[in-house]
């Protein structure tokens, strides 16, 4: 099968597992319990899509390395050099983003940068979310107790708005989480390639973080 038939095939997959996925999120997101399903389960799935990427780059890198004394090296050597300098004004232009909010704090490595909003961005999502189960869980206790419906019903949907704010948080975080581990894991297979084909003697910050 053709690369573009292969693309095309991807595209088509995807479509429909988006739209499917529509259809049974909105069915599953009608009901408290549903909600606090999805929420736990994209907690202890994040990992799953950065885990397969990886394993994809390993293969790319290993395939390469058993090919290379067949390939021009001179040319794989300039290759990654460029692709080295590529990640760190990557790493670099999405570090900025904190350092142009936050001028009074000193200036770190941008993945140093990264990992903190990172861990930050999901200490407070975590924060929050247990909140919001408190007051939820206070709105059950108080309708099992026949204690005012309307102000019940108030809490309840309070929590709900709180779960989906922090739905959109946390897959910001998941998707800034996978640049920053991709952008690691790529610089440290460059390495690695770069002392096989003897290109030890790039500038060590071109390499190197």
């Amino acid at each position: 099968m053709s690369n573009s038939a292969n693309l095309a095939r991807i595209d088509a997959m995807a479509e429909r597992d988006t739209t499917e996925y529509g259809i049974i999120e909105s069915a599953v997101m009608e009901t408290a319990r549903g909600r606090w399903f999805l929420r736990e389960y994209a907690r202890k799935n994040r990992q799953a899509d950065t885990i397969l990427i990886l394993k994809a780059i390993e293969k790319l890198a290993t395939r390469t390395q058993d090919l290379g004394h067949s390939i021009d090296t001179e040319h794989i050597r300039r290759e990654l050099a460029d692709m080295a300098q590529a990640i760190a004004s990557t790493r670099n232009e999405i570090g900025s983003i904190r350092a142009d909010i936050e001028q009074e704090i000193q200036p770190t490595t941008a993945s140093c940068e990264l990992d903190s909003i990172v861990s930050a961005t999901e200490k407070a999502t975590s924060e929050i979310l247990e909140a919001a189960e408190q007051v939820q869980e206070t709105a059950w206790t108080m309708r099992e107790q026949d204690i005012d419906e309307q102000a019940c019903e108030k809490l309840d949907a309070l929590a709900t708005d709180i779960y989906t704010a922090c739905s959109f948080q946390d897959l910001t975080g998941q998707r800034t989480d996978k640049v920053i581990k991709v952008l690691h894991y790529l610089e440290e297979r460059i390495n690695k390639m770069a002392q096989i084909w003897g290109a030890q003697s790039w500038h060590e910050g071109q390499i190197i973080s």
